[in-house]
C-alpha cells in the first residue's frame, strides 16, 4: 500500500486496544450459566472470537439447542451487559502496552477509527481518563449495524463515516 494514499487507520478495539477478552468471558460464561447454558475458554477462543455479543449468543444457543430464540439471546445479552458493567466499575480494562504510543503518533498523520462488535458503553469506559479518550474521530459500535461482526458492516458504516473527514 502507498503511504501517500493512506489516510486513515481502523482499529478493533476489544482484545486488539483494551485487554478486556477475559472479563468478557467471564461475564458471558456467568450470564448464560445463570440461564442454563455453559461456554468453554476453549470455545468461546476458538469459535466465537471475533463475534459481536449478539451473533455469538445466537451462535451458542444454536450449537446448543438447535434453536433461535430471539427473547432468551436478549436476556442473555442484558445480563452479560449488566455483569461486565458492574465487573468493570471496579477492575476497569487495561489498554494493552504500546497501545497509547502506537496511536498517539498514527493519530499525527492519520485520521483514527475504532470498528468493534463491543458495544459503545464498553468502548468510552474502556478509554475514558486514557491519553487516547479523544484520539478517536469515530467509533462505530455493535449498535450502529444490523449485522455484526464477522460480517463485514462495521468496517463499511466506520469507511463512511472516516471518508467525511479530509486527511491529515
Amino acid at each position: 500500500m502507498d503511504a501517500a494514499r493512506l489516510r486513515a487507520i481502523i482499529f478493533d478495539f476489544n482484545g486488539v486496544i483494551a485487554d478486556d477478552e477475559s472479563p468478557h468471558l467471564l461475564t458471558f460464561q456467568q450470564a448464560l450459566q445463570e440461564d442454563g447454558l455453559t461456554l468453554t475458554k476453549e470455545d468461546y477462543y476458538g469459535a466465537y472470537l471475533g463475534m459481536d455479543e449478539r451473533n455469538c449468543a445466537t451462535a451458542l444457543m444454536e450449537s446448543i439447542t438447535a434453536t433461535r430464540d430471539p427473547v432468551r439471546i436478549r436476556r442473555i445479552l442484558e445480563r452479560k451487559a449488566a455483569l461486565f458493567r458492574d465487573y468493570t466499575a471496579t477492575h476497569k480494562p487495561q489498554l494493552f502496552p504500546g497501545v497509547v504510543k502506537l496511536v498517539k503518533r498514527a493519530g499525527e498523520r492519520y485520521r483514527l477509527a475504532i470498528a468493534s462488535g463491543g458495544t459503545r458503553e464498553q468502548i468510552e469506559l474502556a478509554l475514558r481518563d486514557t491519553p487516547i479518550e479523544k484520539d478517536f474521530a469515530v467509533i462505530v459500535s455493535s449498535e450502529d449495524t444490523s449485522i455484526g461482526k464477522p460480517d463485514p458492516a462495521v468496517y463499511r458504516v466506520t469507511l463512511h463515516r472516516i471518508n467525511r473527514f479530509e486527511p491529515r
